[in-house]
């Protein structure tokens, strides 16, 4: 099967494609047939505005005469790291906004795989393109593809459900469904006077990582797995900055927020759709105003945090029976 992968202006310098062999779009005026197209804007003020407009133009061109069947990939050092420049290029049917070289390398070579699929005898339509594709391949597919698509009550094609969330429904189906606790872990993780966020799912918005805490987890575990499962970084709690308790009728639940930092090691925040997250960037608190936050947990604790708020030891978050830490 032959795979069009197009390239404007230029490929990215580490484009990396054993698969396929770019082809340069010669204008945005010019045929847009595609499978894939990398968007790139470059230089040190990452694109002239003319160039922004004409990688503008070829995203909205493609989307309307092609639907949503095409993976648009746009290469931007500086859109990557704004949380307000993703918002507003995610809106015009943007897949992926990356600069690592290895993230685009890995999404290349799984679109390879997910556009070369032989036919199996059973196949499931996405509700959202033309695309047909076995189970396991439209696991993949829906998050990667539809990550932003808002949540609606589309019907899995698998087994005819209304879930709230179709691509984590799709994604979890043929598993057994876990005991969910009503423990939820989230953290607050600053670097640089910055706090990392996650770009959630279904266009709900900005907001902390966090979730709910396994089996068999502490809450210290599940917070640096949500922000690794969530942001693609690895981060060391420093300490709690609230532990909250909702009795409620039915449904009592438990959250502890932590404050922490990253690890010097870490990677950069994730820039790969998944089921998890769109991606995740640093977002400084003057920008918190101009973004659609899922809610308003980002503000409260930053400016908890430039107040001089307390962050209290994680030596409150002692296991049960366990001997108390004294100075500590």
């Amino acid at each position: 099967m032959s795979i069009t992968l197009l390239v404007y202006p230029t490929a990215p310098a580490s484009l990396s494609t054993p698969h396929f062999t770019p082809e340069v779009l010669a204008s945005p005026t010019s045929n847009l047939a595609c499978d894939i197209i990398v968007l790139t804007l470059g230089g040190t003020h990452d694109g002239a505005p003319d160039e922004k407009e004409a990688c503008q133009e070829i995203a909205v061109r493609i989307r309307k005469e092609q639907g949503k069947g095409v993976f648009i990939i746009l290469w931007s050092e500086q859109v990557s790291q704004s949380a307000i420049e993703r918002t507003r290029w995610q809106k015009i049917g943007i897949n992926m906004i990356t600069c690592i070289p290895t993230h685009l390398t890995s999404v290349l070579s799984t679109l390879h795989t997910l556009l070369t699929l032989s036919p199996t005898n059973t196949m499931y339509p996405c509700p959202h393109c033309p695309a047909c594709l076995p189970l396991e391949a439209l696991q993949i597919h829906l998050p990667l593809y539809h990550t932003q698509e808002p949540n609606r009550k589309s019907s899995c094609p698998i087994c005819g459900a209304h879930p709230r969330f179709l691509a984590v429904h799709v994604h979890t189906h043929n598993t057994e469904p876990g005991h969910r606790l009503p423990l939820f872990a989230l953290v607050v993780c600053i670097k640089d006077n910055k706090v990392l966020l996650v770009d959630e799912v279904a266009g709900q918005g900005w907001w902390i990582p966090g979730g709910g805490v396994d089996p068999g987890e502490d809450f210290c575990e599940a917070a640096t797995r949500e922000v690794w499962e969530e942001t693609g970084m690895e981060v060391e709690l420093k300490g709690v900055l609230r532990i909250e308790v909702s009795p409620g009728e039915g449904y009592p639940r438990m959250r502890v927020i932590f404050y922490a930092e990253p690890i010097s090691t870490s990677p950069p925040p994730k820039s790969i759709p998944d089921y998890e997250s769109a991606g995740a960037c640093f977002v400084s608190p003057t920008e918190l105003d101009s973004l659609p936050l899922r809610g308003r947990e980002p503000v409260l604790w930053c400016t908890y945090l430039q107040q001089g708020g307390i962050i209290h030891s994680l030596s409150v978050m002692g296991k049960e029976w366990a001997r108390p830490a004294i100075g500590s």
